[in-house]
């Protein structure tokens, strides 16, 4: 397992998973395609700002509040179905929603940005800054470099963030580029990696 925190929550990679504790729930956090506030009556859910449902499925992660539900039925591109009524939230209460949960073979955080490694591969992701429950689908780069799958990610003092992999390292710095804010430094491929990754 892996723990790091951001003051508000804390961030756990555990067993090819994450997880969230914000002091008040522990919960699975899902990498989201659409985001948006919403009402809700009973079980159904009805759109007010943000995202609209035309591009949502039946079967799909739908988050809210750290509470996740399958969703039943798309009713139309302002209204959904979920499995159970929730319980009461403010009006017009935030929500996510994804096709997946959150995998992490290892965790970091700098900037604000949580950092995950999914399991077996050389793709990451980061979360919204300060924010370890919003995870955007698009937030995602992958280890370029040489095709060894990261073992192990840092994050270093002055916006560096290293990726371990089981050959070679690679080091990425946040730009504060639009799309996405970590850059691969120029030259910044190590031919050397660790082959025990807790070991960094």
């Amino acid at each position: 397992s892996r723990i790091v925190g951001n003051g508000t929550q804390v961030l756990i990679a555990n067993g090819g998973a994450a997880y969230i504790d914000d002091g008040t729930k522990f919960y699975k956090p899902i990498i989201s395609y659409a985001r948006g506030t919403c009402t809700i009556a009973g079980t159904t859910v009805t759109w007010v700002s943000g995202d609209d449902f035309s591009l949502v499925t039946a079967g799909e992660l739908f988050q809210i509040n750290g509470v996740v539900y399958s969703i039943v039925t798309v009713t139309d591109t302002t209204h959904l179905e979920l499995p159970a009524t929730p319980p009461a939230f403010p009006a017009a209460t935030s929500f996510q929603i994804g096709t997946e949960y959150l995998q992490a073979a290892t965790i970091a955080t700098i900037d604000g940005y949580g950092i995950a490694a999914k399991p077996n591969s050389r793709d990451w992701c980061i979360s919204g800054i300060n924010d370890f429950s919003t995870w955007d689908a698009a937030d995602n780069a992958r280890k370029n470099g040489f095709p060894d799958n990261i073992a192990y990610v840092s994050s270093i003092p002055g916006g560096e963030v290293w990726l371990f992999g089981f050959n070679t390292t690679e080091i990425w710095r946040n730009t504060g580029a639009g799309d996405f804010p970590f850059q691969r430094v120029p030259g910044g491929l190590i031919n050397y990696g660790v082959s025990a990754p807790w070991s960094v």
